[in-house]
């Protein structure tokens, strides 16, 4: 699972780690600062004979091990490393509403007390850092692994058709299962089975449905919410 960072992953590999047939890491991060770690570092993640004793109720299929890195989608070495790695990997992408999106984010970074503008002020800042990086791109940072970073983008990391398209240059489209998420949230039933079939395990009934790591704020102004929806419009045409 390769993000988007708050669109609802949390939840669902809350919901996977109750399938029978699936072990599900979170947050390893490992495609991201690769250098720093080894890949049987990576494979130590997945103890597939540990799980099979574990997991009683498996079934004759074989378990499907995978995790999920909700910055993996922002970062433009991650598609490259994963395909060195693990060419024929199954891909999951939730897109959440890039306003909403946006919004829940400012408030994660508030919470953590990163943040102390506006919401205005801050995607004020983030579009004029925008401009400038593309009149004067030698002053944008040379640094990949600061793509990713959820702090203070709010706008970029909701322009989700670049980012795809990066990851279409390594991986066909049948790797891909991009499912957006309302409909996690409101008919989960539907979703969690267009991700098992995906994944080739049986179809299950995931008992504990409760939403993960849910923000609770004030609602986004109309005339803010207006603005990024205009904003928003020809990158979600694309």
């Amino acid at each position: 699972v390769i993000g988007s960072s708050k669109s609802g992953t949390t939840s669902l590999h809350y919901y996977l780690m109750q399938h029978p047939s699936i072990i599900a890491e979170r947050n390893v991060h490992f495609f991201e600062y690769i250098d720093t770690n080894s890949i049987e570092w990576y494979r130590a993640h997945f103890p597939t004979k540990v799980y099979k004793n574990f997991k009683k109720t498996i079934r004759k299929e074989k378990l499907v091990v995978g995790e999920q890195t909700a910055t993996y989608l922002f970062h433009p070495l991650v598609p490259k490393r994963i395909h060195t790695t693990m060419p024929n990997v199954k891909l999951i992408a939730i897109l959440r509403n890039p306003v909403d999106r946006a919004y829940s984010n400012y408030q994660h970074q508030v919470k953590e007390g990163i943040e102390k503008r506006t919401f205005e002020d801050a995607i004020k800042s983030e579009l004029k850092r925008i401009e400038i990086s593309k009149k004067e791109p030698e002053y944008k940072i040379n640094n990949d692994d600061f793509n990713n970073h959820v702090i203070f983008s709010y706008l970029r990391h909701g322009i989700y058709v670049d980012f795809i398209k990066a990851w279409m240059e390594f991986f066909t489209k049948d790797q891909f299962l991009i499912l957006p998420t309302y409909e996690l949230n409101n008919n989960h039933v539907k979703f969690l089975k267009q991700v098992f079939n995906y994944l080739n395990v049986p179809n299950f009934k995931i008992k504990s449905l409760e939403r993960q790591n849910v923000g609770e704020y004030k609602k986004l102004d109309k005339s803010t919410r207006q603005f990024l929806i205009n904003y928003y419009k020809p990158h979600n045409e694309r």
